[in-house]
Parts: structure tokens; sequence; C-alpha cells
């Protein structure tokens, strides 16, 4: 599992300590990760004028409880469920933590997190797909984590390169891709833009 788009974004939002990123974006990326793991295994697709769902099980607790909620959307957007799913970052991590990819750690005192760690180095270390100085996207998962962690700003850029890296033979996973990319940049820029506004307020407001 942790080659999966998802399992590669929780693992970039491990800190130094092993606590899980508390950001809503981070959330987001592990949720659009999911989206393209779907997509990939040909759960998720997009037609002309819809988007298909086949809701078989792919034998990964996180993702099918994806497909579950995805099948009861009544009308809703992919888009409204990268904000609202309930799946999310903390279910991958322990995803891993069940397979034995990760293993939990000690909580800290006076904190209650739950701590997570890699099993192995390779799997420790600062994924490649958003290194700086990085080789081209080998794979459409390479390219959707280069895409996903520039737009949450799990990466070291925000250089976000979604669907336009994707591979040669693998562009099925690029409409999601772009989609989820566009849309958590978005949210993003609207929160620092709520963020500052409600800044400027406190400062220039009445005394």
């Amino acid at each position: 599992m942790t080659a999966t788009v998802a399992a590669r974004l929780a693992a970039l939002c491990l800190d130094a300590k092993g606590h899980l990123s508390g950001n809503a974006y981070a959330s987001m990326a592990v949720r659009a990760g999911l989206l393209v793991d779907l997509t990939l295994a040909g759960r998720l697709s997009q037609t002309d004028d819809s988007i298909d769902l086949d809701t078989t099980p792919l034998g990964a607790p996180s993702a099918d409880r994806a497909l579950a909620e995805l099948a009861v959307l009544d009308g809703r957007t992919l888009d409204w469920w990268l904000e609202h799913g309930h799946v999310g970052l903390r279910d991958v991590a322990d995803d891993l933590v069940g397979e034995g990819s990760w293993e939990r750690l000690p909580r800290q005192a006076l904190l209650r997190d739950p701590r997570f760690s890699p099993r192995s180095p390779e799997e420790g270390a600062r994924d490649a797909a958003v290194s700086p100085g990085r080789e081209p996207a080998q794979s459409a998962g390479d390219a959707a984590v280069t895409a996903l962690a520039a737009a949450a700003g799990l990466a070291a850029s925000d250089r976000a390169g979604p669907a336009e890296e994707l591979p040669a033979g693998t562009d099925s996973a690029a409409w999601v891709v772009r989609l989820a990319t566009d849309h958590i940049t978005e949210t993003r820029i609207q929160g620092t833009a709520v963020g500052q506004a409600s800044q400027t307020a406190l400062w220039t407001g009445p005394i």
C-alpha cells in the first residue's frame, strides 16, 4: 500500500516527531490521492457527460470507504467530497499501521495526538516526487504526488505540474488530478484571502 498515491501523500504529512498534519489542505490532498488511486484501479472514470463509479471493493479499507462515500453523494460534486468527506489522513495512516508498513509511536506527554513512523528508512525518506531537482515523473502516481503535494503546500515548492506531466499511456488519471489540484489551490487562495481580510479588520477596526 505504501506505493499508492494516498499513502505517499500521507507520508508527506508526518512531521519530524511523527505527528500527522492537522492542516485541512493536507487532508484534502490525501482524499484526492484516494480519488487518483481509485481512478488508476478502474473504479472511477470520466465520460463525456458524467463520472462513472464502480463500487467493487479493492480490499484496502480507506479506498473502499471512499468508494462507499462516493456512492452516496446524492448529487454532490467531487469538489464537495474533497472538503467534506469523512475518510482521510488518519484513516490512511491507520491502514498503513494495520498492514505493517508504519508503526505507532508512544504518545508524548500532555499530547493526545497519535504518532506514527514508517518501519523502513526508504518509506520514511522524503518522497522523491517532490524533491528539488527531481527527475521528470516516471508514472502517473509520481505526477499525481507532485501536483497534489504542491497544491496542498506539502512540497518544498508550490510549483504544481498537474496533468500535463502524466506520462503517455497513463492519462486516465489526468482529469481527476487536474480537478483536485485546481480545487485545492483555489481553496488555499480563498483561505489566505479570508485570513488576510480578518487580520486587516483586526488592525484597522475601531479601538
